[in-house]
């Protein structure tokens, strides 16, 4: 029995989540889309079981293993063997652990994986190739343990039957039994469920002063169970078939019912696209309050267009042009996200790379679904796919294509790709090296500065600790160093150091080199994945040491929280006498405007107007324009040799704020 208007969810669901994969500026909340097919899937599941024991009495759990298994396997496995081998137009650094992926993706269990990987929904550097599959993994862990579920519900009604030898349990008493018994289960444990998603948010990881990172209670099959018990709930009451009795009364009004069924969808659809548009993932609110909205109100969608169905003539079908998104849509799901990957990283333009993202999906999809799945199904389509082509005058050919063909001519073409990317993955990701590789240079220096200081103190030579030598080579800068500046060594009048100090993340990490040659006596401390709140700590700690010097330069703020605000005005609060404070504005080619790394570069530009000690380096305007430079994550450079073009952007960037701070008073 097919319910006509249903596919109005699937395709909500997937437009919603294709919108905030592209465009996530135009739709922050539209993850919760996931949360639309949970409930749907949580609807159709439920409603197909008690269906088939209205008709036979009975559950077959491993029937209804098997059919789950051909729906949701074939398509996946497809998405894997054919989406692997794009990702051999892109960096082998988005292979980094594909063997483990894979892994993952075909045991369904991608969702643990990224738990224990530490994988983030949102901020990755390098995303995972198949990181969406874990709404697949969540979905299994709900067919398997709702099945399980079901099966016991029904042994023990049929069980209570049998004891009963004058036969009192008619079948209608029983189907009653069933339907409310999944229903309680259902509400039950979707409150049980939320539940366990408040508790996941409390213990949501945290650096001090960041915000938390609530990936762990997204990915979790118990924290994210509870939309799909919210449509089982709805499948129990609202399933395939309802009671005579209300059918007859729907359609005794069908206009009445039919206009009550859109008002209620229209509620549903516009409180939806309310939350998508207003709630952002790193928002507590959105857990708390949007994605349980969101399912309900899937939930009363599900349920008018169920409504609508009783009352709609049978002779009104459903527009192709809904029905075929929606029978696409899994698919497309599955197969958009590598793709999107693999295109946004070759094709410059972000709307250049989401058509033709959308394009290969769709086509990818639909030879899935019509030729490819049904091999796995036992339904074998027609063996051609007849179109007419005239190769000469009045002739015709027919285009034939057989699915088994089809089917082993994909795989003799995408297998040897797959192998080739599997033996081409690389243990760490070019960056990883890289930051690791410079990582050890600083602590050499540190080192050598520290056997340099004890040195002096023994009254023995000292050996150059990278002042000199940062002299000499700081001749080649393309920008003019103040005077007060360029002295090595030494106090102003005030006692306060000369030179530079910079307090940095991994983007100035990258840059160490290039700082060190073209700022004189120029003291870097970079840190891979150093956040915002750190800069204060370590301004003061080197302050009380007397270890900062005149010109202070915090390049933080790509690891940054809600809490920005505030974050800065401690650091310029703790800044002491004598001083000048510069900030380098954070980039991140992957933000929107939700994100804090975006609201502190936009705050950050505000500071100069107030104080008249802070100078900014906009690094964010300074690279906008030259993206390409940087590497395929957008935000980090390709190198940290100096000689690296955003490396150089990036130190002239610097420079060219340290020469305006020199006009400026200090603290």
């Amino acid at each position: 029995m097919r319910i006509k208007w249903l596919s109005v969810v699937r395709v909500l669901g997937l437009a919603l989540v294709l919108v905030y994969h592209f465009f996530p500026d135009v739709l922050p909340g539209g993850f919760l889309g996931v949360d639309v097919f949970f409930t749907f899937s949580g609807y159709l599941i439920t409603a197909l079981m008690i269906e088939e024991y209205r008709k036979s009495e009975t559950f077959r759990a491993l029937a209804y293993g098997k059919r789950r298994f051909q729906r949701i396997f074939p398509p996946l496995l497809f998405s894997l063997v054919l989406g692997l081998p794009f990702a051999l137009l892109v960096s082998k650094d988005f292979t980094v652990g594909i063997g483990r992926q894979a892994a993952g993706v075909l045991g369904f269990a991608t969702n643990y994986f990224e738990i224990l990987t530490g994988g983030a929904y949102e901020a990755k550097f390098m995303p995972h190739l198949f990181l969406h599959t874990w709404s697949l993994a969540v979905e299994a862990h709900f067919y398997l343990f709702w099945g399980l579920l079901c099966a016991g519900l029904v042994y023990l009604i049929n069980r209570q039957r049998n004891k009963r030898k004058d036969q009192t349990l008619s079948p209608a008493v029983r189907l009653f039994l069933l339907r409310w018994g999944l229903f309680l289960c259902a509400a039950a444990l979707a409150l049980a469920s939320y539940l366990r998603m408040l508790v996941a948010l409390r213990a949501a990881p945290a650096e001090a002063g960041t915000a938390p990172d609530f990936s762990r209670a997204y990915f979790g099959s118990g924290s994210h169970g509870f939309p799909f018990m919210i449509g089982s709930a709805a499948g129990a009451l609202f399933g395939l078939r309802l009671k005579k009795s209300r059918r007859e009364s729907m359609r005794r009004s069908p206009r009445r019912c039919a206009a009550l069924s859109v008002a209620a969808g229209a509620v549903s659809l516009g409180g939806i696209l309310a939350l998508a548009v207003s709630v952002s993932f790193s928002k507590a609110f959105a857990f708390r309050f949007g994605m349980p909205a969101a399912s309900l109100l899937a939930a009363l969608l599900i349920c008018a267009a169920r409504a609508l169905h009783e009352v709609t003539p049978k002779t009104l079908a459903e527009p192709r042009a809904l029905s075929v998104p929606a029978e696409l849509s899994y698919h497309i799901y599955l197969f958009h996200w590598p793709l999107y990957i693999v295109f946004s990283h070759v094709i410059p333009n972000n709307i250049v790379a989401s058509l033709v993202t959308l394009l290969a999906a769709v086509a990818c999809s639909a030879v899935t679904y019509y030729r490819l799945d049904p091999l796995f199904r036992g339904k074998l389509p027609p063996r051609e796919w007849s179109g007419r082509g005239k190769s000469g005058p009045g002739s015709a050919t027919k285009l034939t294509l057989n699915p088994r063909t089809l089917t082993a001519a994909l795989l003799v073409l995408a297998v040897p790709l797959d192998l080739a990317v599997l033996a081409r993955q690389p243990k760490l990701t070019s960056l990883d090296a890289q930051h690791w590789l410079e990582s050890v240079r600083q602590d050499k220096d540190a080192v050598q500065q520290v056997r340099a200081k004890a040195a002096a103190l023994n009254g023995s030579p000292i050996e150059d600790a990278g002042g000199a030598a940062a002299m000499e080579r700081s001749q080649d800068t393309s920008v003019e160093i103040p005077v007060d500046a360029q002295v090595s060594g030494g106090r102003q009048d005030s006692g306060v150091l000369r030179g530079t100090t910079v307090l940095g993340d991994s983007i100035c990490l990258d840059a160490r080199e290039g700082l060190i040659q073209a700022v004189p006596d120029c003291k870097v401390d970079a840190q891979v994945s150093r956040f915002l709140y750190q800069g204060r700590d370590m301004m003061l700690q080197m302050q009380r040491a007397d270890e900062l010097r005149e010109y202070v330069i915090i390049a933080l703020g790509t690891n940054a929280s809600d809490y920005y605000e505030s974050q800065i005005e401690a650091i310029i609060d703790g800044l002491g006498p004598g001083r000048r404070l510069i900030f380098v504005t954070p980039y991140d080619g992957r933000w929107n405007k939700t994100w804090a790394s975006y609201r502190t570069m936009e705050f950050e530009r505000t500071l100069e107007a107030k104080y008249p000690y802070v100078t900014v380096a906009d690094w964010a305007a300074a690279i906008s324009g030259h993206t390409d430079l940087l590497a395929a994550d957008g935000i980090h450079f390709r190198t940290s040799d100096a000689k690296d073009p955003a490396s150089k952007l990036y130190v002239d960037c610097v420079l060219d704020a340290i020469l305006r701070a020199s006009r400026k008073p200090a603290k």
